[in-house]
């Protein structure tokens, strides 16, 4: 059996890290090696972890200082010597299985990247059924999939539902001191994989609580990191894509910076962001908007996925930046 090296970044969750590591450590799947890294901690999460670390001998402890999330992964992948990569936030926590059944699908060369669904849950008494069904893929084909939105929106670039062979990931590292750091990275370990398994089944547990980095509402630094990580995708892809791949890419980084923009213009009073993005549909919007003007039935196909309402503002919105 493999090792799997489950990386753990930490800080300031002391009401959560015991539910996390505990469904780490409980895992059907035992050959792993569980790195916490403790990233300048300010609470009890710290000795926390230390604690665990005496419990069980597969656990390692990084204390450093706080440098955020990426940084705190990469730390971890530094450090890891399993044959397979995993990922889990330590506000969340994950089915007693997951890994077990994710490293089914990488056994035997089957795979080098497999993946679950997850669950967005505000509270710790989850059941969920189990159906064992999967889906396989290529890794341009998934990315595309998820740029269509034809997959279940459980399927994202999010790290933490995946287990990675470390093959798979060399040489990657997150970019350190941004949000939607998973975006790049995700595409970059996708793409030139022969065969992804995508589980069906929810198997990670995502805990939805205020505090959390992602819930925190819009900030300059938040705007700014999605559109830095539009434009690597846009780049990525003029390097390495088909005018096809290219083309859905386009259509799906529209629609994210135009949602991105309404969700903005609804729960910020920063008139700035709005206008940022605005901005930055402006600059970009002779290659977005060549899209769909091509194809009026992907217009009418938005609409009526977005519902009437917002679908017409976003079309208004679009046209109205379009046209300056």
């Amino acid at each position: 059996m493999d090792k799997i090296s489950v990386i753990v970044p930490v800080y300031n969750v002391e009401n959560y890290i015991d539910k996390c590591v505990d469904s780490i450590v409980n895992q059907t799947y035992s050959n792993l090696e569980i790195i916490l890294v403790d990233d300048g901690s300010t609470d009890n999460s710290g000795k926390k972890c230390d604690d665990w670390a005496k419990k069980d001998n597969r656990i390692i402890v990084i204390h450093k200082e706080n440098g955020g999330l990426s940084d705190a992964r990469n730390a971890g992948l530094n450090l890891a010597t399993g044959e397979c990569i995993g990922f889990v936030d330590s506000d969340d926590w994950i089915d007693v299985t997951m890994y077990e059944r994710l490293y089914k699908e990488l056994s035997g060369g089957k795979a080098n990247i497999a993946l679950c669904e997850f669950l967005e849950t505000e509270t710790e008494d989850v059941k969920e059924e189990k159906t064992g069904k999967k889906y396989e893929f290529t890794g341009r084909e998934l990315l595309r999939h998820m740029f269509e939105g034809k997959l279940n929106p459980y399927v994202t670039y999010s790290v933490w539902k995946c287990l990675y062979r470390k093959e798979a990931i060399a040489g990657l590292k997150f970019p350190k001191g941004r949000v939607y750091e998973d975006v790049l990275y995700t595409t970059k370990a996708f793409w030139g994989q022969a065969r992804i398994v995508v589980l069906a089944d929810k198997l990670y547990y995502y805990r939805v609580r205020n505090e959390s980095i992602t819930k925190r509402g819009f900030s300059p630094n938040q705007v700014e990191d999605i559109l830095v990580y539009c434009d690597g995708l846009l780049e990525f892809y003029k390097e390495n894509g088909t005018e096809v791949e290219k083309q859905y890419l386009n259509e799906a980084i529209l629609w994210t910076v135009l949602s991105f923009r309404y969700d903005v213009l609804n729960s910020s009073k920063d008139d700035s962001l709005a206008a940022l993005l605005k901005d930055y549909l402006r600059r970009n919007s002779i290659g977005f908007f060549s899209v769909l003007r091509k194809d009026i039935k992907k217009r009418i196909k938005y609409i009526v996925w977005s519902g009437p309402r917002f679908g017409c503002k976003m079309m208004h919105a679009l046209t109205s930046i379009v046209k300056g």
